[in-house]
């Protein structure tokens, strides 16, 4: 801005206001108030205020507001600036004399003042009718006389105040009114000599010569092409360059478009058509001039500088100058005041679905049309905000708005294309016709600048305005933060902690109702729900897509807990079925005998119980079942069969068992018939092997005993086998509640047989076990082996001898007594044999026994027992075998404990910690270690007075 150095008058408050002129800076011109922005050289602190700035100034006196006569710049010559005010303080009081004389004057009665006479009416009527129109006319007169009248009195009423102010009575009078008496004296005009007014010598043929020579309306051409000039012009002021006609809500970019479009068709218009026109319409009138001053076919441009076709242009230039000027400052006053009247409202937001919305003055006028702008609000990527960015309200509008000022400014002039011989084609449509435009920084001293201060105090109020009819956005907006934890809600993560803990049927239903109240709580304006649209006075907010991805994602967390509850349901169901379906696999078996015909009956009677046990199981599913229904779950057909299927279970089962049951009637008739057939059976076998038992008491001859000990073994089994037989018919006889058939007989037979059985197969184990014990490979018995069996036979052959039935047949007799005493022959052997073949024998052991017994004994595999014997007569040194067996005993011993603790040492590992007061290390955790340490020092002091130590004295010493 531009700051202009003067001399300002300073009016001093304390001195009723005198004042005088001091140095000051004026920095700016209030249009309002017709008065100058001065600020006073002593508070002078920055050049250029703002509108609030200049405010604050005035109000804290370091700024001023002053008129033109008290401002006396320093560019201007102060002898003329003092001369102009003298004058006009002179012309104030002469002007205010003349108020006051010209009031006192009409202020007078004029009651008492005699009215004209009827002579002068009449001459008055006759001056005026002069002409045989008027007198014809018939005219009303009455209110001219009137009027003639009141004039009349008036002038005789200044005629009796100016007579009688100069009396000495009206001193007062006289005073107040200054020198207006005065100069009514000395100006008093003397009597006209005729009723005429001189006029100066004119030449009016001269005068008109010469402005006929200077206007080009001389010529009917130019004056209708004017007139259509004119006419073309006036119809572009019937349009405007906005679309105001706006009744319902739009979004923005609906808005725009709507806008867009026409300010294009009006720009179109302007641009293209308007011009084609006024181009057309001038040619076609003008050619018909021919040639001359109006001549548009020049090709000079000397001639067409001083044409009148040049003048006749300008004038078309600034008529359409003026017509878009007109435009543009309507068509923006009419789009500020439409913006201005859709934004005049006061909007209280109280809550989501209660606002308050008061119109003002300018909103009434728009009736009942709704708000300007629709906005939507929604939800995207986890946020709640508005489909449109707000400020892009402000700035898109504000943008339309200097959409239409540029565009006006690319019209055309339309000398290049009517002059085109004169104007060249390079130079053709740069000329443009001066518009308006908007300067956000204006000159206050610029003319242009300071004319179109208006544009942008227009586009300033727009922005201004729009801007804070947009603050109930914000205030709207946040209304929804109690939605905001459930925006940013992770609907997986949720259901997932749900279902970290088991959760109950009623648990999972309390959950969903939470979630359904939920639904219902946000469609229910009543409840304070999202509505589908809200009034906030410039924008109609749109909720519904936010609304809907509120419930979608509350029914989102319904569907997965009810699916995650379906799942476990199904689980539940899975598993009832597995377990009912193994209770029918179980009712399926094929039953093949009396046993599991039986075996399946008691099946079948607990089969109830158990379904009985799992039906409150079964219950609580088909409930999970109605509440999942209850909530509009949609079950899949798999889950739906699911579901049907595990209820129809219990019933399943029933019908198979009852089919069983039949069956089984079938099963037992048969069942029956094939035990009967194989008692008959058994009767005939059991009568053949009674005969066999009988024939064993004439078998005496031991030489036979393989033959006879193989044809026992085949008794017995047979035996053995009609006692299993018999206790299964006794048994399905049970299970078919049948008569017990005895069968006691077959047990004594069995028992009358035992004797013979145990005499013949007693004998063929040791007629075995004899050949091997003697003639077999030595150093492979087992000394526990043969003593247990040696003992068994001792005592079965006692038994034999005295049973009655072998102890009365003297060939059984005889042969029991015979192997009783190889029996008895073979015990002295045995200390042989359980101390020679211990498993703590070694090399030493038979080479001391060489030693003590003076023999050349080197045991081998083919070393056997009657080489012991009779060879080197070990049977004759029992005693020192035995002596020698101990030492070896106690000497394996030693062996064992020496290597059972070397071997549990290996698989322990020591760990090293830091000793903190030596720096170095010791061992932890050391309580096993030296439990166990303790344990083997016990041992190895007591081998140390073993006597047998000596073979592992060195190995003993080094462990200790």
């Amino acid at each position: 801005k531009v700051s202009i150095p003067a001399k300002g008058l300073w009016f001093d408050p304390g001195k009723n206001y005198e004042g005088s002129f001091k140095p000051c800076i004026v920095t700016g011109y209030d249009e309002s108030k017709d008065k100058f922005v001065v600020q006073w050289k002593e508070s002078l602190s920055s050049e250029g205020k703002s509108a609030e700035a200049t405010a604050k100034g005035i109000a804290d006196g370091s700024l001023s507001l002053l008129y033109r006569i008290h401002l006396c710049f320093d560019a201007e010559n102060p002898f003329n600036f003092v001369k102009c005010v003298a004058y006009a303080h002179e012309a104030r009081r002469c002007f205010e004399s003349q108020i006051k004389y010209s009031l006192y004057v009409d202020s007078m009665p004029t009651d008492n003042i005699a009215p004209l006479e009827k002579d002068q009416v009449d001459r008055v009527l006759e001056n005026s009718f002069n002409t045989k129109k008027l007198k014809k006319s018939g005219l009303d007169t009455e209110e001219l006389l009137d009027e003639i009248e009141i004039d009349y009195a008036r002038t005789m009423n200044k005629i009796i105040f100016d007579g009688s102010s100069h009396s000495p009575e009206q001193k007062m009078l006289a005073e107040t009114l200054g020198d207006m008496l005065d100069s009514k004296k000395t100006t008093k005009q003397a009597a006209l000599k005729k009723g005429t007014v001189d006029v100066p010598v004119y030449s009016f043929h001269q005068r008109s010569s010469d402005f006929k020579f200077c206007t080009f309306y001389t010529a009917v051409e130019a004056i209708t092409a004017m007139t259509s000039v004119n006419g073309q012009c006036g119809q572009i002021l019937e349009s405007y360059l906005f679309n105001t006609n706006v009744h319902k809500s739009m979004h923005l970019d609906e808005f725009l478009q709507l806008q867009i479009s026409t300010l294009q068709q009006r720009s179109t218009e302007l641009k293209e058509n308007w011009t084609a026109r006024l181009i057309d319409d001038i040619r076609r009138i003008l050619r018909k001039a021919g040639k001359g001053s109006l001549n548009i076919g020049i090709a000079s441009q000397d001639m067409y500088k001083f044409s009148k076709v040049r003048r006749f242009l300008k004038l078309t230039n600034f008529v359409m100058e003026d017509s878009i000027r007109f435009l543009a400052k309507d068509s923006l006053q009419k789009f500020h005041d439409f913006i201005l009247s859709s934004c005049d409202y006061k909007v209280e937001v109280k809550g989501i679905s209660e606002v308050k919305v008061a119109k003002g003055e300018k909103a009434k006028e728009r009736g009942n049309c709704p708000p300007l702008f629709a906005i939507d609000l929604h939800i995207s990527d986890g946020k709640l905000g508005y489909a449109t960015d707000i400020a892009k309200f402000q700035e898109e509008t504000q943008n339309i708005y200097d959409d239409a000022c540029q565009n006006l400014q690319q019209i055309p002039q339309l000398e290049p294309y009517i002059m085109d011989k004169v104007f060249k084609s390079t130079v053709r449509g740069v000329a443009k016709v001066k518009s308006i435009f908007r300067n956000p920084k204006p000159d206050p001293l610029n003319f242009e600048h300071k004319e179109m201060m208006w544009v942008q105090d227009l586009y300033d109020k727009i922005g201004k305005t729009i801007s804070q009819a947009s603050e109930p956005l914000t205030s709207y907006i946040e209304q929804y933060n109690i939605y905001a934890d459930f925006i940013k809600l992770d609907v997986e993560a949720y259901v997932t902690d749900f279902y970290k803990n088991q959760r109950s049927r009623g648990e999972i239903e309390a959950e969903m109702k939470k979630h359904i109240e939920a639904i219902e709580q946000l469609q229910d304006v009543s409840k304070g729900g999202i509505p589908d649209e809200i009034n906030l006075g410039l924008f109609m907010v749109q909720s519904v897509s936010c609304r809907n991805s509120l419930v979608k994602k509350r029914k989102q967390v319904m569907t997965l807990i009810q699916e995650n509850f379906c799942k476990q349901t199904k689980a539940q169901c899975d598993a009832l079925t597995k377990e009912f379906m193994k209770l029918s696999g179980d009712l399926r078996v094929d039953v093949e005998s009396v046993k599991q015909m039986t075996e399946l009956k008691k099946y079948m009677n607990m089969v109830p119980i158990k379904v009985s046990a799992k039906q409150d199981e079964l219950d609580s599913c088909m409930k999970a079942f109605e509440l999942l229904f209850e909530y509009g779950y949609r079950m899949p057909k798999e889950l739906f069969a699911v579901k049907w299927k595990t209820y129809a279970w219990p019933l399943n089962l029933h019908r198979q068992i009852k089919q069983i049951e039949r069956k089984m009637i079938a099963d037992k008739a048969a069942f029956v018939k094939e035990l009967q057939q194989k008692q008959q059976m058994f009767q005939n076998e059991y009568e053949t092997v009674e005969k066999q038992v009988n024939s064993f008491a004439s078998l005496t001859d031991l030489e036979q005993f393989k033959s006879v000990a193989a044809k026992s073994k085949d008794v017995s089994e047979k035996l053995s086998e009609f006692m299993e037989r018999t206790r299964d018919f006794n048994s399905k006889e049970r299970m078919m509640k049948l008569k017990v058939t005895d069968y006691l007989k077959v047990k004594q037979l069995s028992k009358r047989f035992q004797p013979y059985d145990d005499l013949w197969s007693t004998t063929h184990s040791w007629k075995v076990c004899k050949s091997a014990w003697y003639c077999g490979p030595f150093m492979k018995l087992d000394p526990d082996v043969v003593a247990e069996k040696h003992q068994k036979f001792e005592k079965t052959m006692k038994k034999c001898t005295k049973v009655k039935i072998i102890k009365e047949n003297d060939g059984l007799s005889e042969i029991a007594s015979t192997i009783q005493a190889e029996i008895k022959q073979f015990k002295p052997l045995l200390p042989l044999v359980t101390n020679l073949r211990h498993q703590g024998m070694r090399e030493r052991h038979w080479q001391k026994l060489s030693k003590d017994l003076d023999i050349k004994l080197n045991p081998d595999e083919n070393i056997r027992l009657t080489d012991l014997t009779e060879t080197f007569k070990l049977n004759e040194h029992t005693a020192r075998v035995t002596e020698l067996g101990e030492t070896c005993m106690r000497e394996y011993s030693i062996e064992i404990s020496l290597k059972q603790m070397k071997d549990s040492w290996e698989p322990i590992k020591f760990t090293l910690g830091p000793h903190e007061a030596s720096k170095s290390y010791i061992l932890k955790d050391t309580e096993d270690i030296t439990n166990q340490l303790d344990e083997h020092i016990v041992q190895t002091q007591a081998m140390t007075f073993s006597s047998f130590k000596k073979v592992f004295e060195e190995e003993i010493n080094a462990w200790n």
